[in-house]
C-alpha cells in the first residue's frame, strides 16, 4: 500500500508523466468498452456453438453405445434360439448328461467369439442360471454376484433381451428369460459387458466426461469407472455444458459433461483482442510522450529554478527555442530573477550596514555593563579584611576578562575560551559568596573548538547569580551543560532559585508567547543574547527560560560552526 501511494504521488507530482496516463486513459477506455462488448458478443455466439459440438458430439457417442448395445441384446437373443440350449434346460429338469451341457458350452463359446470379432470385444462373461443356481458360465470374468435379482426384475417383455437397471460387481448386464412352448420358465441368460474395455471405448469416442444412467441416475457405465453404481449429481457451475439424452431402445440415459468452451477459440479472440489493446496503448503512451516532452520539459526546469529561486539561488532559465506560451512564461521568470538580483544587492549592502551597527551597539552596551557590576563585587570584598586579600586575585582575573572582552578580531572564538572566561566570572563571585555559591562546568572534549558568539555566556551567568543565588538564603548551584541536539549546538545553564519574589520577577520578564502581546524582553542580560543570537543565526536560534519549583533553566540553541570552517 505505502508503496502505491508513492507511486501515485511521484506521477502527480511531475507534469510530462500525468499528462501521459491521462491521455494513455482516455485512448484505453474506449478500447477496452469496445473489447469488452465484442467479447461479450462472441462469448455468447461462441456458447452456443459450444454446445453444438457437444450435443453432436453426444449424438454420435450415444448412437455408437446405442448400437453396441443393441447388437449385444440381439445376439443374446440368438443365444436363446438354440436348439441344444433348450434341450439342456429340458434334461436340466428331467435330469440329463454331462455330454450335452459341454456341446452346448463349446457352440455358446464359439457363437460368443464370432459375435466378438463382429460387433466388438466388450464381453465379460456369458451365464445361464435357473432360479439360484448357475448352470453354467463362458468367460473368464467374475461369477454373478445378484442370481435372484435377474429373476424378479421387472421388464416389458420376458421374451426379449432387456438391459439390467442395475449393475453386477460393476458390470453392464442383459438379461433374457427362457420358456418352453407352453411359457414355462426354463432359465435365464445373463450377458455381462467388460467394464475397463467400455470405458476405454468412451476414451476413444473422445468424451472426457461420460456417463450411462437408468432412470434414477444411477451410473451404471462410464469414463470414471470407480464411480459406477454411486448416483450421478445433476449440480454444475457455469464452466460446463450438460447434455442428457435418451437411448433409442431402453430407458438408459446418456450424461455428457463438456467444458463451456469458447474456449480455443475465444482463448484467441480474447489473446487477439487483448494484445490490440495493449499495442494501441503503446502506441498513444509513445507518441504522447514525445509530444508532451516539448511542453514539460521547459514547465519542468522552470519548476526546478523557482524551487532554487526560493531558497535564494537565482539562475536564468537558458535555450528557450519556442515562441508558445510556455516560452513567454519562461522568459518573463528570466526578467523577474534579474530585478530580484538587482534589489538583493542594493538591500543586502544596506541590512548588512544596518546589522553591523546593531551588533556593535549591543557589544558597547554589555561590555560596560559586565564591568560596572564587578567593580561593584570589588566594592563588597574590600568591605572586610579577609576580602582585601582576595582582592588582587579578583583583579587579575578582571583585567583577563576585560582584556578578552575589547580585543579586537573576529566576534566569535572557541566554546572553550568562552567557558574559561565564565570559569573565571565564577571564581570572583566564588570570593563573595564562598560556600552559598558552587558551580560545575560539563564541557566535551568534542565542543572545545565550536565558535560562538564572544561573551554570550557571561551575561546569563550573571543573571543566574543575581536573580539566583543571591536570593537563596542558603546559596545553590549553578550548571552549564554543554550538549548537542538534531545537529544543533545546546548550551543550558541551571541555577537555583527559592523565594516566590525572584519567580514572579523573572516570569514577568519572560518574553511573551502569543503573538499581538507586546515584549517586554528578558531584562537585560537576557535580552541581549537572545537579539544576539538572532541577528546572527537567524529566528530559528535564541535563548529560552523554563522554570520548574527550584531551579530556572536558560537553554540557548546555536548552530554548530567549526572554528576555521567557512
Amino acid at each position: 500500500m505505502t508503496i502505491t501511494s508513492s507511486l501515485l504521488g511521484w506521477i502527480r507530482s511531475r507534469l510530462l508523466y500525468k499528462v501521459v496516463v491521462l491521455y494513455s486513459l482516455l485512448t484505453l477506455i474506449p478500447l477496452s468498452v469496445v473489447s469488452l462488448a465484442f467479447y461479450s458478443r462472441s462469448q455468447d455466439l461462441l456458447e452456443r456453438r459450444s454446445t453444438e459440438e457437444a450435443q453432436q458430439v453426444l449424438n454420435r457417442a450415444s448412437s455408437h453405445v446405442d448400437d453396441l448395445l443393441a447388437a449385444y441384446a440381439q445376439e443374446l437373443y440368438q443365444f436363446s434360439r438354440n436348439k441344444l440350449l433348450h434341450s439342456y434346460l429340458m434334461e436340466r429338469i428331467e435330469p440329463g448328461k454331462l455330454e450335452v451341457k459341454e456341446a452346448l458350452e463349446e457352440q455358446l463359446r464359439y457363437r460368443l467369439e464370432e459375435a466378438s470379432a463382429t460387433i466388438g470385444d466388450y464381453v465379460d462373461s456369458l451365464h445361464l442360471i435357473n432360479g439360484t443356481d448357475t448352470l453354467f458360465q463362458i468367460g473368464d470374468g467374475y461369477p454373478l454376484e445378484y442370481l435372484k435379482a435377474f429373476e424378479i426384475m421387472p421388464a416389458e417383455y420376458d421374451h426379449t433381451p432387456q438391459w439390467a437397471y442395475f449393475t453386477d460387481k460393476n458390470r453392464m448386464v442383459c438379461r433374457l428369460k427362457l420358456e418352453d412352448p407352453t411359457g414355462r420358465q426354463l432359465g435365464i441368460l445373463v450377458l455381462a459387458l467388460d467394464t475397463d474395455k467400455l470405458t476405454a471405448l468412451y476414451g476413444n469416442l473422445e468424451l472426457a466426461n461420460f456417463q450411462l444412467l437408468n432412470e434414477d441416475n444411477l451410473i451404471l457405465s462410464g469414463t470414471a469407472s470407480e464411480r459406477i453404481g454411486s448416483l450421478f449429481s445433476m449440480k454444475f457451475n457455469e464452466s460446463v455444458v450438460k447434455l442428457i439424452q435418451k437411448s433409442r431402445f431402453s430407458g438408459l440415459q446418456y450424461v455428457y459433461v463438456a467444458d463451456a468452451k469458447p474456449a480455443a477459440i475465444m482463448k484467441k479472440q480474447t489473446l487477439f483482442s487483448f494484445y490490440v489493446t495493449l499495442f494501441a496503448w503503446a502506441g498513444v503512451i509513445l507518441i504522447t510522450y514525445w509530444l508532451m516532452r516539448r511542453i514539460t520539459i521547459p514547465l519542468t526546469k522552470l519548476t526546478r529554478l523557482m524551487r532554487r529561486a526560493g531558497r535564494e539561488e537565482y539562475v536564468l532559465m537558458d535555450e528557450v527555442s519556442s515562441r508558445d506560451e510556455v516560452a513567454l512564461l519562461c522568459h518573463g521568470y528570466n526578467q523577474m530573477v534579474n530585478l530580484t538580483r538587482e534589489l538583493i544587492e542594493k538591500n543586502y549592502k544596506s541590512e548588512l550596514l544596518k546589522h553591523e551597527a546593531e551588533l556593535r551597539s549591543i557589544q558597547m552596551y554589555v561590555n560596560p555593563h559586565f564591568l560596572y557590576n564587578t567593580l561593584a563585587y570589588i566594592n563588597v570584598l574590600s568591605a572586610t579584611p579577609e576580602g582585601v586579600r582576595h582582592i588582587p586575585d579578583v583583579n587579575q582575573r578582571l583585567t583577563n576578562i576585560l582584556r578578552f572582552s575589547i580585543s579586537t578580531g573576529d566576534n566569535t572564538v572557541p566554546l572553550v575560551k568562552e567557558m574559561s572566561i565564565v570559569e573565571m566570572y565564577l571564581q570572583i563571585h566564588k570570593y563573595r559568596y564562598k560556600d552559598r555559591l558552587a558551580y560545575e562546568i560539563q564541557l566535551s572534549p568534542g565542543f572545545h573548538s565550536i565558535s560562538i558568539p564572544k561573551l554570550l555566556l557571561q551575561p546569563l551567568v550573571e543573571n543566574a547569580i543575581i536573580h539566583g543565588i543571591d536570593r537563596c538564603a542558603e546559596g545553590g548551584k549553578i550548571r552549564i551543560i554543554v550538549d548537542e541536539d538534531n545537529f544543533d549546538l545546546v548550551i543550558t545553564i541551571e541555577n537555583s532559585i527559592e523565594d516566590k519574589e525572584t519567580q514572579n520577577t523573572v516570569k514577568s520578564n519572560l518574553i511573551p508567547n502569543r503573538p499581538g502581546e507586546s515584549k517586554r524582553g528578558f531584562g537585560s542580560g537576557l535580552k541581549n543574547v537572545n537579539d544576539r543570537i538572532k541577528y546572527q543565526y537567524g529566528a530559528s536560534y535564541g535563548a529560552v527560560i523554563v522554570l520548574n519549583d527550584n531551579y530556572a533553566t536558560v537553554t540557548v540553541r546555536l548552530p554548530i560552526v567549526i572554528e576555521g570552517d567557512e
